[in-house]
């Protein structure tokens, strides 16, 4: 089928449906072979040339395409979305009035989820105040029955329920003040800021809990559950796993191996096993100063007795699954970036592999309310979409511990600051202080010899008057334990992270000096920078991949053959590096063919042929077609190049749906129906089976002054020698 277009005169265009490489909606297009590069989708190529729309009922509307606005773009701004965009416009020139097409055949009614009665556009700009979101606009959707008006964008983005992952029971969506019984603008219980209830807002009238809009809609904030269908009895069962959840993490990550008596008669455990370390740990009254504790005597692995405490797995208010306790970060460089305080760390981790997401252990002890001694009244965790300022360092982030009197802000990073700590060989403790030391106006760091803001917290030691930067005190990087021995593929022999050296020794890699926090090797005098060691790490780990065929044929894509290309050739231009399976960007090693811009990872495109299925009786089947279908299991309806799909009955899967173990989890507990299986019926429950480990054994107890049992030697999960309990460590150890 052959057309001929208005903006490509000078041949026709030819239909090939098998074509997407047409732009913007990736439909089947129209293609001029002789120009090769020019498409249009055919619904574009077929819009009528002009049109009559009642937005501006004076003048006929001309379609213009893409490049013609791209000459003119200070008139091609459309008066319904206010955006330039590279697409097909109806525009009057006379009266600079433009309308994307899209814009321009918007639906004229509007079923939504937020409101009970059918929306029906008003085709006039008229300025009005949404009901739901209280913002202006000046294209309505009208409620025939109540007068109720909205945005589209309003009506299409909320949900009726949601559940926030720091409560328990679904929020409702209402827009009447009456159902809030207080006689203030209520707080917003997720961003501590005020709610104005004559609009739309979250709430749960069990337990008078108020959100924003945007707050509880959030993804940080919400649960990734629909609760469209839940009631309010069935909330219960969230409850329920939570309390079962905690009961599983408050078990010991010790066990007891030797216990002492006290002087009051109370157990002390005094030699434990840890499941963050082999050996056995020992309760120990004293650290030397300067010296390493000699908790762990084989390898100077020490514990605070706090950590020894952790539970395996908890909840935290800043996600929304599980997090469980590693004594070492799962990622190459051993290291890991804290969510909370963002700040670089190699302690233990709560971390949620699903999502990557890691809190460092003084982090994850902050939950929804904090007492600070550098703030008279109480702090509350505020999670936003946009920055907000510390108010000890100035520093912005989207997460903060807010006070609802007097919008006093505290980041993660100042919030965890020691409140006492020790500098090298200075006598004195140095202690965490709020206001400047004296009306002077002149104020330096006694350590950089600096001058120092007034309003940042600082460090301060009143028995010599020295004041210090807390980085100065604390250093660069203050949740980073230097020294250690960490194994990696590239290098034979253990490597210590070294917080700086006199020396500057040559990087191994890539011939540079390394000056601060880098990687070296006592045995073979080996130091390489910490980010050439990242990049070695992953050049190590595919080396495999140069066994991969340069060349392949499949059966997604037989048209030509698939040529192999790494990760810098794709990086050069993103719209050219998507997988077409995972929809995700390409990687180290992809097969790419740049005729049609179709790509597959190498993992896609060796999917297992069949696959045994959690959820399901049947082996699945790969079926390598793209078709239109709805996935059984995330309910999605979507066109995917290939899909999984059962032989003996309807069941369709997406190919990451299928290969995902957790996401099939998620969805067998959605799926099922009550009564089918006992496995629906508590989620946590065989993930807190798994927990029943203790990540330490006590081996050692003594008995406290108060006659109470308290553990003297523990082994811990995080290390392979046994721990003992000390009562004091000096110089911030």
């Amino acid at each position: 089928m052959e057309i001929q277009h208005f903006c490509h005169d000078q041949h026709p265009l030819v239909f090939n449906e098998y074509e997407r490489s047409g732009g913007l909606c990736g439909r089947a297009v129209n293609l001029c072979i002789k120009c090769k590069r020019y498409y249009h989708h055919k619904s574009c190529a077929e819009l009528p040339r002009e049109l009559q729309h009642p937005l501006h009922p004076k003048h006929p509307l001309i379609l213009f395409d893409e490049w013609e606005f791209c000459k003119h773009e200070e008139y091609s701004k459309c008066k319904v979305c206010k955006e330039n965009r590279g697409e097909y416009t109806y525009g009057c020139f006379r009266c600079n009035f433009n309308l994307h097409n899209k814009c321009a055949s918007l639906p004229l009614t509007l079923e939504s989820e937020v409101h009970d009665h059918p929306l029906t556009r008003i085709w006039k700009f008229m300025k009005f105040t949404c009901d739901l979101c209280g913002k202006e606009g000046n294209l309505p959707f009208l409620c025939a029955q109540c007068h109720f008006c909205i945005h589209e964008t309003c009506a299409s983005s909320y949900l009726r329920r949601v559940k926030a992952i720091r409560h328990n029971h679904p929020l409702h969506l209402t827009y009447s003040s009456r159902e809030v019984p207080q006689s203030d603008s209520p707080f917003c219980q997720l961003c501590v800021q005020k709610v104005d209830i004559d609009y739309g807002f979250y709430y749960c009238s069990s337990c008078d809990y108020v959100a924003h809009l945007d707050c509880a809609m959030d993804e940080r904030n919400r649960e990734d559950i629909n609760l469209l269908k839940l009631t309010d009895g069935e909330s219960n069962e969230l409850e329920i796993e939570d309390l079962e959840l905690d009961r599983s993490v408050d078990l010991a990550t010790y066990i007891i191996k030797k216990i002492n008596l006290g002087e009051d008669g109370i157990e002390i455990p005094t030699e434990i096993e840890h499941f963050s370390h082999e050996h056995d740990l020992k309760l120990s009254d004293e650290v030397e100063n300067n010296k390493k504790c000699d908790g762990c005597a084989k390898c100077n692995f020490f514990l605070h007795k706090s950590c020894i405490e952790l539970p395996r797995k908890k909840r935290h208010p800043l996600h929304q699954h599980p997090l469980t306790l590693l004594a070492k970060a799962p990622y190459r460089s051993k290291l890991f970036w804290c969510n909370a305080c963002r700040q670089s760390c190699n302690g233990f981790t709560y971390h949620c592999e699903k999502c990557k997401f890691d809190l460092d252990v003084q982090c994850s002890l902050i939950l929804e309310i904090l007492s600070h001694k550098g703030h008279e009244h109480l702090l509350r965790l505020s999670t936003t979409r946009y920055c907000q300022n510390c108010n000890s360092c100035d520093s912005k982030s989207s997460q903060v511990l807010r006070c609802i009197t007097c919008e006093f802000s505290l980041d993660f990073k100042c919030a965890t600051l020691p409140l006492t700590t020790r500098y090298k060989q200075h006598g004195h403790p140095f202690f965490l202080s709020y206001v400047v030391e004296d009306d002077s106006g002149d104020y330096y760091c006694d350590i950089c010899e600096e001058e120092r803001d007034s309003k940042p917290w600082f460090y301060y030691c009143a028995d010599c008057s020295y004041p210090a930067h807390p980085e100065c005190i604390l250093g660069k990087y203050p949740n980073i334990k230097f020294g250690g021995a960490y194994t990696f593929d590239y290098h034979p022999h253990p490597l210590s992270i070294i917080e700086k050296t006199k020396d500057h020794p040559e990087c191994h890699e890539c011939g540079e000096p390394c000056q601060e926090f880098f990687y070296q090797c006592a045995m073979c005098n080996f130091s390489i920078h910490r980010n050439c060691l990242w990049k070695r790490q992953i050049y190590y780990h595919h080396k495999s991949s140069a066994e991969l065929s340069h060349e392949l044929q499949h059966p997604l894509h037989s048209k030509h053959p698939f040529i192999l290309f790494n990760k810098t050739n794709f990086f050069k231009d993103k719209k050219y590096s998507k997988c077409e399976i995972c929809k995700q960007y390409c990687g180290q090693y992809t097969y790419g063919c740049f005729h049609c811009n179709f790509n597959l990872h190498n993992k896609c495109a060796s999917l297992p042929l069949t696959i045994e299925f959690e959820v399901h009786e049947h082996p699945l089947t790969r079926i390598w077609r793209s078709m239109k279908f709805t996935c059984n299991l995330c309910g999605k309806e979507d066109t995917n190049y290939g899909f999984y799909y059962c032989l003996s009955v309807d069941f369709v899967a997406h190919l990451d749906c299928a290969m995902d173990e957790e996401n099939r989890e998620d969805i067998n507990l959605m799926k099922l129906k009550d009564g089918e299986s006992n496995e629906s019926e508590n989620e946590d429950l065989e993930l807190d089976e798994s927990n029943d480990s203790a990540t330490y054994i006590v081996k050692k107890i003594i008995v406290g002054e108060d006659g109470t049992e308290i553990a003297k030697k523990v082994k811990h999960f995080s290390h392979e020698h046994d721990l003992r309990l000390i009562d004091k460590v000096e110089n911030n150890k």
